[in-house]
């Protein structure tokens, strides 16, 4: 399973909701799963992460992520 760490802002308006997701100053982690089965956003993987200004990382980066909340 990936991971993309997004700009929170962009998230947003593409649908995400900060409520239910793991944000850090103005950045917000999404799931793979999550963000390939969103219908507001379309493309690969790599694509649909250019578009929110994020990057696809690993569990063990999201994991860094998120412990640096």
């Amino acid at each position: 399973m990936n991971y993309i760490i997004a700009d929170k802002t962009k998230a947003v308006n593409y649908g995400f909701q900060v409520e239910t997701h793991v944000c850090n100053g103005d950045m917000m982690c999404i799931n793979e799963k999550e963000l390939m089965n969103s219908v507001c956003i379309s493309g690969t993987l790599k694509e649909r992460a250019d578009k929110l200004n994020g990057v696809v990382c690993d569990q063990y980066d999201a994991l860094a992520f998120i412990n640096n909340k």
